[in-house]
């Protein structure tokens, strides 16, 4: 492939799945995000390249469409690609197979670039250098914005030093398993699909309160620190269990 695109092998372990032997969502998550990291580096646009010029990734919103479970120990093969950007963000779009090819899940995620000081959007036009941007999106529909919903009933959770990134503040692949742990047994199936939305930082010392709501087949959690909200998940469920 050329440069626009970035294909990795990845084998999955033990500890990439729940109680139940299904891949957890941080996971799956943490391969997207890997495979993108690296792309980056090899487009000089890695998180080493952009603090240099005192610029730090974040990512928006991401979504990920599963079409068949993986399995323990399988071996995948993740490829991404970037999308040409607009004027704040861009998107990155991602493709999960089998070793023999069969599309396991696809993904897409919004992407802005921040100053590492003051915390404010910067312009992400040209920060990668290539002659040609492949626009194939990753999902057949266009990543929205997930609605808010009134709090019921909630359980508290505190980050650990472990769940921290390279930026100092909880690692993005760490919400999907908050939210994931917050969804009641009865509610907690298959998962089609998870979608994130990340609307403030969550540091060490916080205190995070996860409340859910589960509608059919859908299921929406929420983790806020005291009045503020912090991110928004959706899992979309399989109507049978595996």
């Amino acid at each position: 492939m050329d440069k626009a695109h970035f294909t990795k092998a990845y084998d999955l372990r033990a500890s990439d799945f729940d109680a139940r032997c299904r891949l957890k969502p941080g996971a799956l998550f943490d391969l997207l995000q890997d495979a993108a990291g690296q792309h980056a580096m090899r487009l000089g646009a890695g998180y080493s390249d952009m603090l240099k010029k005192n610029l730090l990734w974040v990512v928006v919103r991401q979504k990920v469409v599963i079409l068949r479970a993986p399995e323990m120990y399988e071996t995948v093969r993740v490829t991404t690609w970037p999308r040409e950007a607009k004027r704040l963000d861009f998107q990155r779009e991602y493709r999960v197979e089998s070793e023999n090819g069969e599309e396991i899940a696809r993904g897409s995620s919004q992407w802005a670039l921040i100053d590492a000081q003051t915390r404010r959007v910067k312009l992400v036009h040209g920060v990668f250098d290539l002659d040609r941007y492949d626009e194939t999106p990753g999902l057949g529909e266009k990543l929205t914005r997930l609605p808010d919903f009134e709090a019921g009933e909630n359980v508290a959770a505190a980050p650990i030093y472990t769940d921290l990134d390279s930026n100092g503040h909880v690692n993005n692949t760490r919400y999907a398993d908050l939210a994931y742990s917050a969804v009641p047994e009865q509610a907690r199936r298959e998962y089609k699909s998870v979608q994130i939305d990340f609307h403030k930082e969550v540091h060490l010392g916080d205190t995070v309160l996860l409340s859910h709501y589960t509608d059919g087949d859908r299921t929406l959690v929420k983790g806020e620190c005291g009045t503020e909200r912090m991110f928004t998940c959706a899992f979309e469920w399989r109507d049978r269990e595996p």
